[in-house]
C-alpha cells in the first residue's frame, strides 16, 4: 500500500479546499510567496541533540538512586516553524474541522483542537517545552515522524487529549490504523519522544497507615511529589470479603520529607505485616500523575498502538481512559500502551515511570516486540491481564516476545468481566527467550478461583516461556499470588518471591509434570495454603522449593496441600532446608481422593513447629512421603494401614 492509499485507509486525509481553497495541505516549506518568517524560538538550543533519548536510572519503588530530570528537548536546526503562525500552514492555522500533516520541525506553541494529525516521515512536532500545552483530536494522530512532549518542569502541562473516540464503533485487529479505531497510531519509522518530569513513581509506607488518618510517611524520599499529584494506597488486610478492594485514594495536599498529608482521611486500614522475623511488608503507595499525559475520556475510551521499527522512549507519562470495551470484552489490539509486531525495531526502547490507568483493555502489551525494559511502571484500575501478551491460538505458532525486562513494575487493581475472569493475572509470564522480571508486585487482582499475581499460562509451545524471576510480591489478590500450569522440560527459577494474604493459595502450582526450582521465598497467611501442589517432579532438576518459608498464619490447615496429579513422578518432589509454620493441623496435608497419581515427597532438613504430616483417608496406597534425617523416629510415611507402625497424629504407617 502507497502512503497516500495507507493514509485514505487510516481515515486521516487531508479535506479538500481545507486551508483556503488549497487543495492539499501545503508542506510547511511550500509557502507562497518565500519561505515563511518563523523567528528562532528562545530557549530551545540550535544543532543536533541526541541527548534526549538517554535512559535515566531507576525512579521507582525499588532501592535506588532518585530518579534523573529528563533534559528538555532540543531542536534541530536554529530555527523552526510555529503552529500559530499561520504561514507555517499555507495562510490558516488548522481548526477543528481540519487533519493537518506536519512535514517539517513544528514547534506547538498553542493549544489546538484538529479532526486528525499526521507526523509524516522526517518530520517532528515538538511541544514547547515552556508552556502547558493540548492537542485535542476527535480523529486518530498517525506519528510516521517524531512527537515529542518534554516540558522543562512540573508546573508545565503536556496533554493529548482524544475527543472522538466511540467504543461501539471500534473494529480492532489488523496492522494499519482505522478510522472507527480512534487513538495515537506510531507507524513504520515514528518514534515517540514523551518524557515527562522525573518522581518517585511509587513507594512503600514506613509503618501501618490507620484507617483515619490525613499522613502517611513512606520508607524513602518521594521524590517528585508535589501538591495536587493523586496516590494510591495498595491494601494489605488479611483475607476476607473484599479485602483485594480496600483501597484508599486521595490527593496530595503536601509533601515535606518522607511525609505526605492527604486531603481527605483514609477510609481502610493498611497494617504493616511480617512475613517472618524481621521483614515487614507495608503497603505501595503509588503515584499515578504525570506530567505528560496521553488521554481519551471516560466512556470513549482510545488507545497507544506502536507498529515502529524505531526504538521508542516513554518516560514519566500518564496514559489514561484507554483500552476500549465492546460487548462486555476488549477490543482486540486496541491497549493501554501496544507494541505490536515491531520484532526487534523495540530494542533499547525504555518504558519507565509510566502510568496505564482506568483502562478498559490490557495496559502493557509487548507483542512480538523484543528487547523493551518496563520500569517502575503502574498499571491501575486496568480490566483483563495488566502485563500481557497474545497467547499462541491453538493449534498456531507461537508468539513469543524476546529479551523483555519488567523492573520494578506495579499491577494494581485489575478487573474482569464475566469468564475473562477465570484465569485473569497481573503479570501473564508468556513465551520467549531471555525475559525477566524483578522486584515487580502485584496487588489488587479480581477475577476467579485461578487469577493470581503472576501467571504462567498452560500453553505448550517450541519457545518455552523460562523467566529469569526475583524479589517479586503478591498480595492481596482475590485468588493465588502466583499462579502456573505448564508441562515443559525446562528449568524454571523462581527466587525470592514473597506471597502473602492472597485469598487462595500463595502459590498454586499446577501443570502436569514440570521442573520448576522455588528457592529463598516467603509466603504468609494466605486464605486455603501456603502452596498448593499439582504437578509431579520430572526427571533432571525436578521439582525442588529450597529455602522456603511455608507459614499458613494461622489461616488454613494445611502450610502445603496437594491435589490432583495427571502423570507419574518420575522423582520426589523435594522439599530442602524448608521451614513449616502457622497451620492449625499438620504442615503438609495429602487429602486428594479421586483418580490420581500417588504423591512422592521427599522433605530434606525442614522444620516444623508442630504436627508435620496428615494423610487422608481414602487416597492412593502407593503415596509416599520420606524425610531426611528422619522427624520423630520415621523415614518414610505412607497411608494408614500399609506396612509399619501407626503413627494416628499423622494418620499414617511409618517406616
Amino acid at each position: 500500500m502507497d502512503r497516500r492509499a495507507f493514509l485514505r485507509a487510516s481515515g486521516i486525509t487531508a479535506a479538500v479546499a481545507a486551508f483556503g481553497g488549497v487543495t492539499s495541505l501545503l508542506r510547511p516549506w511550500d509557502h507562497r510567496g518565500g519561505s515563511p518568517s518563523n523567528e528562532a524560538v528562545g530557549g530551545l538550543s540550535g544543532g543536533t541533540d541526541d541527548s534526549h533519548h538517554h535512559h535515566a536510572s531507576s525512579a521507582g519503588g525499588s532501592a535506588g538512586s532518585s530518579p534523573e530530570t529528563p533534559k528538555a528537548a532540543s531542536v534541530r536546526g536554529s530555527s523552526i516553524l510555529r503552529w500559530s503562525n499561520p504561514a507555517t500552514w499555507g495562510g490558516r492555522v488548522p481548526g477543528p474541522k481540519d487533519t493537518p500533516h506536519v512535514r517539517a520541525t513544528v514547534l506547538l506553541d498553542r493549544d489546538a483542537s484538529v479532526a486528525g494529525l499526521v507526523i509524516e516521515p522526517g518530520a517532528e512536532l515538538i511541544f514547547d517545552t515552556r508552556r502547558s500545552l493540548t492537542i485535542r483530536s476527535s480523529g486518530n494522530v498517525v506519528v510516521l515522524g517524531t512527537l515529542t512532549m518534554r516540558p522543562a518542569s512540573a508546573s508545565h502541562l503536556h496533554r493529548l487529549l482524544f475527543t472522538g473516540a466511540v467504543e461501539s464503533r471500534f473494529v480492532g485487529g489488523g496492522m494499519d490504523p482505522l478510522a472507527t479505531d480512534v487513538g495515537l497510531w506510531v507507524m513504520d519509522g515514528g518514534v515517540l519522544d514523551l518524557v515527562g518530569t522525573a518522581k518517585r513513581a511509587w513507594g512503600k509506607a514506613a509503618g501501618s497507615v490507620p484507617a483515619g488518618t490525613k499522613t502517611i510517611v513512606l520508607s524513602t524520599s518521594p521524590s517528585g511529589w508535589k501538591a495536587g499529584d493523586e496516590v494510591a494506597i495498595v491494601p494489605t488486610l488479611p483475607p476476607g470479603k473484599g479485602h483485594h478492594l480496600a483501597y484508599d485514594i486521595a490527593t496530595v495536599r503536601s509533601v515535606s520529607g518522607r511525609t505526605v498529608r492527604l486531603d481527605r482521611a483514609t477510609t481502610h486500614g493498611h497494617p504493616s505485616v511480617e512475613v517472618a522475623p524481621g521483614v515487614v511488608m507495608t503497603a505501595e503507595v503509588l503515584n499515578l500523575t504525570r506530567n505528560v499525559r496521553i488521554e481519551g475520556k471516560p466512556g470513549a475510551r482510545s488507545h497507544v498502538f506502536v507498529h515502529s521499527m524505531r526504538k521508542q522512549a516513554v518516560r514519566y507519562t500518564q496514559i489514561r481512559y484507554v483500552g476500549p470495551r465492546k460487548s462486555g470484552k476488549g477490543v482486540l489490539g486496541r491497549y493501554g500502551l501496544h507494541f505490536h509486531h515491531s520484532q526487534h525495531g523495540t530494542h533499547g526502547s525504555l518504558i519507565e515511570g509510566v502510568v496505564v490507568r482506568d483502562a478498559g483493555n490490557h495496559a502493557y502489551v509487548p507483542h512480538q516486540s523484543h528487547g523493551i525494559t518496563f520500569r517502575n511502571c503502574i498499571s491501575h484500575d486496568t480490566y483483563e491481564e495488566a502485563y500481557w501478551w497474545d497467547k499462541a491460538p491453538r493449534g498456531g505458532s507461537v508468539e513469543p516476545t524476546h529479551y523483555l525486562l519488567w523492573d520494578s513494575c506495579v499491577a494494581s487493581l485489575v478487573r474482569a468481566e464475566g469468564t475473562t475472569g477465570v484465569r485473569l493475572a497481573g503479570f501473564m509470564m508468556g513465551p520467549g527467550d531471555g525475559n525477566a522480571a524483578r522486584n515487580c508486585v502485584a496487588v489488587g487482582v479480581g477475577g476467579e478461583k485461578d487469577a493470581t499475581g503472576f501467571q504462567w499460562p498452560n500453553q505448550v509451545t517450541r519457545i518455552q516461556g523460562i523467566w529469569g524471576f526475583t524479589g517479586c510480591v503478591a498480595h492481596n489478590n482475590i485468588s493465588n499470588g502466583i499462579w502456573t500450569y505448564q508441562t515443559v522440560s525446562g528449568v524454571h527459577e523462581l527466587d525470592r518471591f514473597t506471597g502473602y494474604h492472597n485469598g487462595r493459595s500463595g502459590i498454586f502450582h499446577g501443570g502436569y509434570a514440570n521442573r520448576f526450582h522455588f528457592s529463598d521465598g516467603t509466603l504468609f497467611r494466605n486464605g486455603a495454603a501456603a502452596l498448593t501442589l499439582l504437578p509431579s517432579s520430572k526427571d533432571g532438576a525436578g521439582l525442588r522449593f529450597t529455602r522456603m518459608r511455608f507459614d499458613a498464619g494461622g489461616a488454613s490447615d494445611f502450610a502445603v496441600t496437594t491435589n490432583h496429579h495427571v502423570l507419574p513422578a518420575e522423582q520426589p518432589t523435594l522439599f530442602d532446608s524448608c521451614s513449616f509454620l502457622g497451620y492449625r493441623k499438620a504442615a503438609v496435608g495429602i487429602t486428594f481422593t479421586g483418580k490420581t497419581y500417588p504423591d512422592d515427597l521427599l522433605l530434606k532438613n525442614c522444620r516444623f513447629d508442630r504436627n508435620e504430616l496428615w494423610l487422608g483417608d481414602g487416597i492412593r496406597p502407593e503415596t509416599r512421603v520420606q524425610f531426611s534425617p528422619p522427624v520423630r523416629d520415621a523415614s518414610l510415611a505412607r497411608p494408614m494401614g500399609q506396612p509399619g507402625t501407626s503413627r494416628p497424629e499423622w494418620n499414617a504407617s511409618i517406616s
